[in-house]
């Protein structure tokens, strides 16, 4: 699906090589405002990813504009590339602290504007697939009747429990663990080598329960990363 780009420009003649840049992505659809009024409307209403605009545009506060996009809606956090013909260093720098992610001089290329599109295309996606994999994560944690837990893998740290697993493994009712394999495992290098190994299944596994007895289960393991870092679900 297309994501939606707001080009904010009172010049038609570099409006229109703005579009002309992005058309051939053939990744956007294009918005146009000539005035950051205009432009506030048409965010307000399509809520584009991307914002183009000139900073120096006349009659306009743009600090002001970035500022109110930002406070749009909480889950709205759009990228805007500022454009400007004039280097001013003291605002291009209030700019950015006001929430402006990218900066272009108006005599930039077409392949200029196309890589930073495409830089921010990769980082939405990114951030919308770990967004996904969380949900996804949260829904087979909270849902399952089977103890789960789960496993930071840079440390083979048991970060989190369900309810199941705090009742088998006894860990206490507290959101984060921090609990190493041995809490939970008998032969907890045998489980670290499964989780090296990206194994999904493993139809024997020795664990220990809070009891103090062994038991021998079957586990399985859905990977995925969490923030940036991976994890392994595992199903007991």
């Amino acid at each position: 699906m297309k994501q939606k780009i707001l080009i904010v420009e009172n010049e038609g003649l570099l409006r229109r090589y703005m579009i002309s840049c992005v058309v051939p992505t053939g990744n956007f659809d294009v918005l146009e405002a000539n005035n950051l009024l205009t432009a506030i409307e048409i965010t307000n209403q399509h809520q584009p990813l991307v914002i183009l605009f000139d900073l120096m545009l006349q009659d306009t506060d743009p600090l002001a504009f970035i500022k109110q996009i930002r406070s749009i809606a909480a889950d709205y956090y759009p990228y805007v590339i500022l454009t400007s013909i004039i280097k001013d260093d003291k605002l291009t720098k209030l700019a950015y602290a006001y929430g402006a992610d990218y900066y272009l001089e108006k005599n930039f290329k077409c392949f200029e504007l196309s890589g930073i599109l495409q830089n921010i295309l990769r980082q939405y996606n990114n951030a919308r697939l770990l967004t996904e994999n969380e949900l996804r994560y949260r829904s087979l944690f909270n849902l399952a009747a089977e103890p789960m837990l789960l496993i930071q893998l840079d440390n083979f740290i048991i970060t989190e429990a369900n309810a199941a697993a705090r009742s088998v493994f006894g860990f206490t009712n507290t959101d984060k663990i921090n609990a190493l394999l041995q809490s939970v495992s008998a032969k907890p290098d045998e489980l670290q080598s499964y989780l090296n190994q990206r194994t999904q299944m493993v139809l024997g596994i020795r664990f220990q329960h809070a009891n103090g007895k062994s038991f021998i289960a079957k586990a399985g393991f859905d990977y995925f990363q969490l923030k940036g870092i991976d994890h392994a679900l595992m199903s007991v």
